[in-house]
């Protein structure tokens, strides 16, 4: 994927924060990530993803992205760091994207129905049974963390 930045594994990331300002989108990060695995090998590759990762405000981009972009959370998953993007009170978040995960498996079980009408309509019904429960789920979890946020805050 072309990015506007000319990176290298020496690279150091343009970080997310709260306000108008650019930043690495998620893509220009695993592709810094490839980088680093190739000079440094994995092990290394994580620690100093995760190290430059967690520098970023976390309720900015980031948080959306280890939640609900299911190309990421999968590359994360193969790469060994998943677990990894989720720490502190970040570890709240983490159920959400057990929504992303079920829509996006269930989107690749449909796929692979015949017809693209079939595709359509099997779509619709399963989105919506899952829906049907996720989207309360959802609710509850970011109102549990909001609440938790605010009470560490005013502390």
């Amino acid at each position: 994927m072309a990015t506007k930045w000319k990176i290298t594994a020496d690279s150091e990331p343009v970080l997310d924060g709260w306000g108008w300002a650019e930043f690495w989108p998620v893509e220009t990060w695993q592709q810094w990530h490839g980088m680093l695995k190739a000079k440094f090998g994995k092990e290394e590759a994580n620690r100093r993803f995760l190290e430059y990762w967690h520098k970023q405000d976390s309720d900015a981009n980031p948080f959306n992205q280890r939640s609900f972009n299911a190309n990421f959370r999968k590359y994360a998953r193969e790469n060994g760091f998943f677990d990894g993007l989720f720490t502190g009170i970040g570890a709240i978040a983490k159920p959400l994207g057990w929504i992303t995960d079920i829509l996006h498996t269930a989107d690749k079980v449909e796929a692979g129905a015949t017809g693209a009408i079939q595709d359509t309509a099997a779509g619709i019904g399963t989105t919506g049974k899952v829906l049907k429960y996720a989207i309360p789920a959802a609710i509850v979890l970011i109102l549990a963390a909001g609440a938790f946020y605010l009470y560490n805050k005013s502390k």
